[in-house]
């Protein structure tokens, strides 16, 4: 058989190799890159953190002023009064999105002789009534998810040491 005929006959096989070669080849040529240049990326990054000493890339840095919104939503359980009667299965609705603003304050800031920055961060949870389907007061009856899991942790252990 020819290599013309082989290559005929085994397409795939031809096509593999050529993508395995080129993968090697890219990864090789990256982690050469990434040899020789560590010590610039090095460079780059510390010289970002020392672009904090600006005093307004510092104040974006250590009061982030876009509003960040977190939307929970809850299952709230609609038939709890027949948890005890037999053959009556539990009946979910879903109510969301309640919707908070979150902002983070970075404070006690010190800068260490190693280029790094200690710092402790602050964050503030405020309700949107505004985002938000209903108000926070409203009243939502849920089940006890972890003692449900811990039940279920231990009920698992039972069956699974006899």
């Amino acid at each position: 058989m020819s290599c013309s005929e082989e290559t005929i006959m085994y397409p795939k096989r031809t096509a593999g190799k050529r993508c395995a070669l080129a993968c090697a080849s890219l990864l090789a040529a990256i982690g050469t890159l990434l040899m020789f240049f560590t010590p610039w990326f090095y460079t780059v990054i510390t010289s970002f953190a020392l672009s904090l000493t600006t005093k307004s890339t510092f104040d974006l840095w250590q009061k982030v002023p876009i509003p960040l919104y977190l939307e929970f939503y809850v299952f709230n359980w609609t038939n709890p009064e027949d948890v005890y009667k037999q053959n009556v299965k539990p009946h979910f609705e879903e109510i969301g999105p309640f919707v908070f603003r979150e902002t983070k304050e970075k404070v006690n800031i010190t800068w260490n002789p190693n280029n790094t920055i200690t710092f402790n961060q602050l964050r503030y949870w405020y309700f949107e009534e505004s985002r938000s389907c209903c108000k926070l007061s409203t009243k939502i009856t849920t089940i006890n998810s972890i003692a449900l899991i811990c039940q279920g942790s231990w009920v698992m252990g039972l069956t699974s040491s006899s």
